[in-house]
C-alpha cells in the first residue's frame, strides 16, 4: 500500500537536485556559498535531500547574484555544459534510458510541475521542425537569464552525451537580450542564438528525433515512472489553465491560437482540451481575450509603443479589430 502523497508547496519551487551542479561549480570557483545562500533564504542543509523544495524566486535571484559577483555573464550556460542526467533526478535517468531523442524529450516534459512549479516545459512539432519551449510563468521574476541559459544548455549537453555527440540545434532562442555575449553563447550552443524572442526554446530538425539509438529497458523505466508518480504529490495550482496561458504567451502574434494548435502542443485531443476548459467554466476564446486585455493594458500603460504594433503582436491583423477590442474591454470595465 502506497503512502499518502504529500501536497506540493503553493509557492513557486524547484527540487534541490537542480541546484547541486550549481553549488559544486560555485564552490570550485571560491564563491561564498554559505553566506550567499543564507542571504537569499536557502538552507544549505536542505540541499542534502535532492527532493527537498527550494524557493524558485530565491534560486533565480541567487543565480543572477552569483553571475554578477563572479563577473561571469554566461555562468548558467557554462554550468549547463557540464550537466549530467543524474543532476535532474529520476527524470534525467529516464531521459538517458530512452530509445529515441523524441521519446526522451517527451518524458522530460511529463510531470514537470513535480520538479519545478510555475514553469512551462512543452514540445511542439510541425512537418520539418520541432521546438522545445521553456519559461518561468511569472513575468515579474526578472532578470532570469542565468536560469534560462542553464536550463537550455543542460538539455543540449544531455542530448550530446546520450544520443548524438555531433548534434547541433537549428536555433536557440532566449527571451532576454544578448548583453554582449552573443558570440560566446553561439560557441557554447554550437548554433545561431536569437535574443529578445517571445520565449526560451531549442529548435530541432525532425530527421534525428526518431532514430532508435538503444533498446529500452522496460522494467527499469516502469520502476522509475512509478517512483516519479509516488513523489508527485498533489499539485495545488491549476495546471491546465497555466499551460494554456503559457502557450498563448509564447505563440501569440506568431501562430494562430486555435483549439487544435493548443491541444497539439499539450499532446491531447481537441475534445479533451475543450472538456477540461469546460470544467473550469471557460473557453479558449475567453482565455485568449483575457491575455490580450491584460497584455495590452500593461503595454499601453508603459508607453513607448505604437498601438498598431501592440495590436499586431497580440494577433490582431487589423488596427480596427484591436480598437474594437479595446472599446469592449473598457465598456466591460465600466459595467463591471
Amino acid at each position: 500500500m502506497r503512502e499518502q502523497q504529500p501536497t506540493l508547496p503553493s509557492y513557486p519551487f524547484l527540487r534541490a537536485s537542480t541546484l547541486r551542479p550549481i553549488v559544486q561549480h560555485l564552490v570550485r570557483r571560491g564563491f561564498d556559498t554559505k553566506d550567499s545562500f543564507k542571504k537569499y533564504g536557502i538552507n544549505m542543509e536542505d540541499l542534502r535531500n535532492p527532493y527537498s523544495f527550494v524557493s524558485l524566486n530565491a534560486y533565480v535571484r541567487l543565480f543572477e547574484f552569483a553571475a554578477s559577483r563572479l563577473n561571469s555573464p554566461t555562468l548558467g550556460a557554462d554550468i549547463g555544459n557540464g550537466f549530467r542526467p543524474s543532476d535532474l533526478g529520476p527524470r534525467g535517468v529516464l531521459f538517458s534510458l530512452s530509445g529515441s531523442l523524441r521519446r526522451a524529450i517527451q518524458r522530460i516534459t511529463e510531470d514537470g510541475d513535480t520538479f519545478q512549479s510555475h514553469s512551462a516545459l512543452y514540445f511542439d512539432s510541425d512537418p520539418e521542425m520541432s521546438t522545445l519551449h521553456y519559461a518561468i510563468r511569472d513575468r515579474r521574476l526578472w532578470p532570469r537569464r542565468q536560469d534560462a541559459e542553464y536550463s537550455l544548455a543542460s538539455l543540449c549537453q544531455m542530448i550530446r552525451v546520450y544520443f548524438h555527440p555531433d548534434w547541433r540545434p537549428v536555433e536557440i532562442r532566449f527571451e532576454h537580450d544578448d548583453s554582449g555575449q552573443a558570440r560566446r553563447l553561439e560557441h557554447l550552443f554550437r548554433s545561431p542564438v536569437v535574443f529578445n524572442a517571445p520565449g526560451n526554446a531549442i529548435v530541432f530538425e525532425n530527421t534525428r528525433l526518431d532514430e532508435i539509438v538503444r533498446e529500452e529497458d522496460g522494467g527499469l523505466i516502469n520502476i522509475l515512472e512509478r517512483h516519479i508518480a509516488d513523489i508527485s504529490g498533489n499539485i495545488v495550482h491549476d495546471e491546465i489553465m497555466a499551460s494554456v496561458r503559457a502557450l498563448i504567451e509564447n505563440h501569440i502574434g506568431r501562430e494562430k491560437i486555435t483549439v487544435s494548435f493548443i491541444a497539439g502542443a499539450l499532446g491531447i485531443s481537441s475534445r479533451t482540451l475543450q472538456r477540461r476548459l469546460r470544467e473550469k467554466n471557460v473557453t479558449l476564446r475567453q482565455c485568449l481575450d483575457e491575455f490580450r486585455r491584460e497584455a495590452a493594458a500593461r503595454r499601453v500603460e508603459s508607453g513607448g509603443e505604437h498601438l498598431s504594433n501592440i495590436g499586431f503582436s497580440l494577433g490582431y491583423s487589423e488596427a480596427t479589430a484591436f480598437w474594437r477590442a479595446r472599446r469592449r474591454w473598457e465598456r466591460n470595465r465600466q459595467d463591471g
